[in-house]
């Protein structure tokens, strides 16, 4: 929810070059106050966020983003409510104090006292202590946060002094699918978006500004909601600070002059692209960011099915719990699908599995919780942290033990007959997806 509407609080500044036929100025607007109202709802008696709607477990870091949030909406002019906005400084004050029990606590405690200072609320006996006794031990981009800290909280010169000559792009960080979610892209985000408040002229922003642009090239976006989240505010704040700039741009196609642009917004479409070899040049002072999307349809209409780590399997059953063999639906029966799944390799947490449905299905039950009338359910079935119920598709979330199969069952009615598409059911570890599997796809007949 939080990573969804955090990047909309950017989203014009960058809209407004790459994609202006998205959204209309200020269109924004109705989804932070949406996502603000969502966020507000979620509130527990702790002061902290839940994780999910209706839950009551809470993931500390992912409750700060949350706070975060909530802090720059006000700040950028969004209503939010007094009373959840002190109860979530409370919290953010009581993270600040905790005792330290390893690496991710020091983590949650830098975050929670940069996300105080932009609050106004600094929390300067604990940044002191981390600057002057835990500095060596807190990871690249906390040292960062907390520099943060100390530039929002009105020391620019203590947090210039902490702030490294030279910022290598590379960082050696793992991805995790819980905890406090670290990634390599998060973390280059996260030191270009303090750089951005503190030091915006400082030598490593145009490498940090390369290194994001390329890892969300591949795909035209970062790989989870967190990366996406905080490199778009980093390049958003970066952006603005650019319009400034004075240059005069050439486009040149297969060798010849095509268009000549400036720092203003420019935007080029055309099928007569398509092949060429297109070059950019600049003649002036300030940077250029440049965006290339293209679109088509692909020519085949197979899907790749794998096992990436991770394993997702969907059988469909009769209602007397018998496999239903082939492919052929009797018009009006009820099916109960039974979703595998299995990490192979390690402990996976946030893992997120995507059933789609055939267009001859509706769902009857999405969760099978009483065994009244399926007296065969097993009892110790698969029990997800979250679903979210659509029309055409049923999505779980989920925390799945290495190589310990779980089964979760639901409902579905054949409702239309004819003959159509079954979609492949995917399961993908949110803050890492690279773990990822997509099975069991092909076509269905739903008969009288």
């Amino acid at each position: 929810m939080t990573a969804g509407v955090f990047p909309l609080l950017a989203f014009d500044n960058i809209a407004q070059t790459i994609a202006p036929d998205v959204f209309t100025k200020g269109s924004a607007d109705y989804f932070i106050n949406e996502g603000i109202t969502k966020i507000e709802s979620m509130m527990m008696p702790d002061n902290y966020f839940a994780y999910w709607p209706g839950g009551n477990y809470t993931n500390f870091w992912g409750s700060i983003f949350a706070a975060h949030f909530l802090v720059e909406a006000r700040k950028a002019g969004y209503q939010v409510s007094d009373r959840v906005y002190q109860m979530m400084l409370e919290s953010l004050k009581q993270e600040a104090k905790r005792q330290v029990r390893g690496r991710h606590q020091l983590e949650r405690i830098a975050y929670a006292v940069y996300v105080l200072a932009a609050a106004g609320e600094s929390e300067k006996s604990t940044m002191l202590y981390l600057k002057n006794n835990r500095l060596d031990a807190l990871s690249d981009y906390s040292e960062f946060q907390l520099a943060g800290a100390f530039a929002l909280s009105g020391d620019v010169d203590t947090a210039v002094s902490m702030l490294p000559i030279n910022v290598s792009p590379t960082v050696a960080e793992k991805r995790e699918t819980g905890g406090n979610f670290n990634s390599p892209v998060r973390a280059q985000a996260i030191m270009l978006d303090v750089l951005a408040e503190v030091h915006p002229d400082h030598p490593s922003v145009s490498s940090l500004v390369k290194s994001l642009t390329d890892a969300a090239s591949g795909k035209g976006r970062w790989q989870t909601t967190q990366e996406n989240a905080f490199a778009f505010l980093a390049l958003g704040k970066i952006l603005e600070q650019e319009l400034d700039a004075q240059y005069t741009g050439t486009i040149t196609m297969d060798g010849e002059r095509y268009a000549e642009f400036e720092p203003t917004d420019e935007r080029y479409a055309s099928k007569e692209w398509g092949g060429k070899r297109v070059q950019l040049s600049l003649e002036g002072t300030g940077n250029s960011y440049y965006q290339w999307r293209s679109f088509g349809v692909e020519t085949g209409t197979s899907i790749e099915e794998f096992d990436r780590e991770l394993q997702v399997r969907r059988r469909y059953l009769s209602e007397s719990g018998e496999p239903i063999e082939g492919s052929i639906f009797k018009h009006g029966d009820m099916i109960v699908a039974e979703i595998s799944v299995k990490a192979l390799t390690a402990n996976l947490e946030n893992v997120v599995v995507v059933d789609m449905l055939p267009a001859g299905f509706e769902i009857e039950n999405p969760r099978l919780e009483s065994r009244a009338g399926i007296p065969w359910l097993p009892n110790k079935r698969f029990k997800p942290d979250y679903v979210d119920i659509r029309d055409d598709r049923l999505i779980f979330f989920g925390k799945f033990p290495r190589r310990k199969g779980q089964k979760f069952y639901y409902a579905l009615r054949a409702v239309t007959q004819g003959e159509f598409t079954l979609p492949p059911v995917t399961a993908e570890a949110m803050y890492d997806p690279s773990k990822s599997s997509v099975a069991s796809g092909g076509s269905i007949k739903i008969a009288q």
